[in-house]
């Protein structure tokens, strides 16, 4: 079982991390399988990065850890909303026994406070301005492969960002939850769209836009997960299957975060072939 695991997660990088092959995600596989994850002493969690608290997590039966560093946009990096979903839904399922380890290493403390702070973000997290956890573990210099999940005894299972990428999402899902890992294309489905233009946006205002995602395949249509290549684009939309026939609808909300022309992309994930990708562009004044 546990090759058929790692067939599977080699195959599920490869297809999540276009720019890597299939050699370099199973180098990296081979490298951290079943490596035991190093804590620098005397760690300090806080909430929104200024009260100090304890934070004991050797009651929990895995773990995932999540590393970012200073590098490149913060807010696209963390997209804290779909963490509080995460937790949330993890909360309910596996009450107890899924704890989320954050170290974040940025050039400027006040950077992430903010973004805590926008997000009313109260799960504890460690400023870690020494990138001690880094020095101590030599994580890959890639951002795809800087989250880990991780067993009791702190043991790395799998690697990827699960909230960057639904398949890695379901991956960590069902080994924590210990179901069949196979996602099984069984059905087709079709954007109304593959395009949004926002036009011209006000950098004070945020823009929404909906669109439709039809079954055209012969079985029930599961959405897994919308990817989007910014924290600046959110998603709602109907997590019950689709009939054959039937169309639910997809909204997604642009927040600007500064002045200029963006173009960014969707990932519609599910039961499907390959995922759907959608264009949004536009331009904040």
């Amino acid at each position: 079982m546990k090759h058929v695991v790692l067939i599977f997660f080699i195959l599920t990088l490869s297809s999540c991390f276009q720019q890597k092959d299939t050699d370099s995600a199973r180098k990296v596989i081979n490298d951290w399988r079943g490596k035991v994850i190093k804590y620098p002493t005397n760690t300090i969690y806080t909430v929104l990065g200024m009260d100090t608290v304890t934070f004991d997590t050797s009651h929990a039966q895995y773990k995932i850890l999540t590393y970012i560093d200073s590098i490149g946009c913060i807010s696209c990096k963390l997209k804290i909303g779909q963490w509080k979903e995460l937790i949330s839904y993890l909360d309910t399922v596996m009450p107890g026994n899924v704890s989320f380890l954050f170290f974040f290493h940025p050039q400027n403390i006040k950077n992430i406070r903010a973004e805590l702070y926008a997000s009313d973000f109260k799960y504890p997290v460690c400023i870690d301005m020494n990138d001690s956890i880094n020095r101590l573990n030599s994580f890959p210099q890639n951002f795809d492969y800087q989250t880990f999940l991780l067993d009791k005894q702190d043991k790395v299972l799998a690697i990827g960002n699960p909230i960057h990428n639904s398949e890695i999402k379901e991956l960590y899902l069902n080994m924590m939850q210990k179901k069949d890992i196979y996602h099984k294309i069984s059905t087709t489905a079709l954007a109304s769209t593959n395009l949004i233009d926002f036009g011209n946006i006000n950098l004070s205002e945020t823009a929404k836009y909906s669109f439709e995602i039809q079954n055209i395949g012969d079985k029930p249509l599961v959405i897994i997960g919308v990817d989007t290549s910014c924290g600046c684009l959110t998603t709602e939309y109907d997590k019950t299957a689709i009939n054959k026939g039937d169309q639910n609808n997809i909204t997604i909300t642009y927040s600007p975060k500064q002045i200029g022309e963006f173009q960014e992309t969707i990932l519609i994930r599910g039961n499907i072939p390959k995922p759907i990708k959608i264009l949004v562009k536009g331009c904040v004044i």
